[in-house]
């Protein structure tokens, strides 16, 4: 390698030096950002699901609101994934869950265009719809779409990533019911379970208890499909600023051993030097 090709290639690596750094800064903002509105949204839920758990026991409401209720789908499948490269192997992680839980059939949604490229990656022919969701800047409203289709579905199965620290971020399953759609025999096997009824809080509803589990209903999937998307969220950064700190310990030792190559090179060219001198004295001397 002459010193041409070293010094451009340091610069290259001071490069990407600069961007690593920049998704690193990005990403621990990010991050705090993100857990702030886990946290807020995590209680939110907990609460939520407590009402939402109470009812879900209350067998002649359910039936009642059940008659009425329209045929629904049997399964929706919703794979998280991102639209940008860079989070390490937690998006692979995640399709791989998905692929291998094929017990039940459903139909599949993708969040992110990096699923739509795993699924051709992985030889998947299955038809999807695809959601273009902000890897940074999820809104509510970017939710909408989706939550228009997963009110359609009985069952729901989000396959996404968990933050359990800088270090680890894991893929897993999370199954949102709605318990208007439950089959009357899975209600029964339910009830059936007394030690969890009666760990359950009971409330006195105002105006109705129709009427709030059918508001609950729709919120509680709503609310845990959000949570979830900011579970993966923040699981990406983890994992991004996990790959970038690699990533900078690659360039450092990159540009270390470009260094010792221009030292060398260096040293090299002086021993030439010195010798044609050497050698030009001599020839004088004769």
């Amino acid at each position: 390698m002459q010193t041409k090709d070293i010094v451009e290639e340091q610069k290259f690596m001071s490069v990407l030096q600069t961007i690593a750094t920049a998704y690193q800064d990005i990403s621990v903002m990010k991050m705090k950002e993100t857990r702030g509105f886990i946290d807020h949204a995590r209680r939110f839920v907990e609460n939520l699901k407590s009402i939402f758990e109470s009812l879900k026991y209350s067998y002649p409401l359910l039936d009642r609101l059940n008659r009425d209720e329209p045929e629904k789908k049997p399964l929706a499948k919703i794979v998280i994934t991102a639209n940008t490269k860079f989070h390490g192997d937690i998006l692979r992680r995640i399709f791989e869950a998905f692929l291998k839980d094929q017990n039940e059939k459903g139909d599949v949604f993708l969040i992110g265009r990096i699923g739509k490229d795993l699924m051709q990656e992985y030889g998947q022919k299955a038809a999807v719809k695809l959601f273009d969701i902000s890897d940074i800047n999820m809104k509510m409203g970017d939710l909408k779409p989706l939550i228009y289709y997963l009110l359609q579905y009985k069952k729901i199965y989000v396959y996404h990533a968990k933050f359990s620290s800088i270090v680890r971020q894991d893929p897993i399953v999370t199954e949102l019911t709605n318990i208007n759609k439950l089959l009357e025999e899975e209600l029964i096997e339910e009830q059936e379970d007394r030690s969890l009824a009666e760990a359950l809080p009971t409330y006195l509803f105002e105006p109705s208890g129709e009427k709030i589990v059918s508001f609950l209903n729709d919120n509680v999937i709503i609310s845990l499909m959000r949570q979830a998307v900011l579970e993966t969220q923040l699981a990406r950064f983890a994992a991004r600023l996990k790959a970038m700190d690699a990533l900078l310990r690659k360039i450092d030792e990159n540009m270390d051993k470009l260094h010792r190559q221009e030292r060398k090179i260096q040293h090299d060219a002086n021993n030439r030097k010195q010798l044609e001198r050497i050698s030009g004295m001599l020839f004088w001397n004769q």
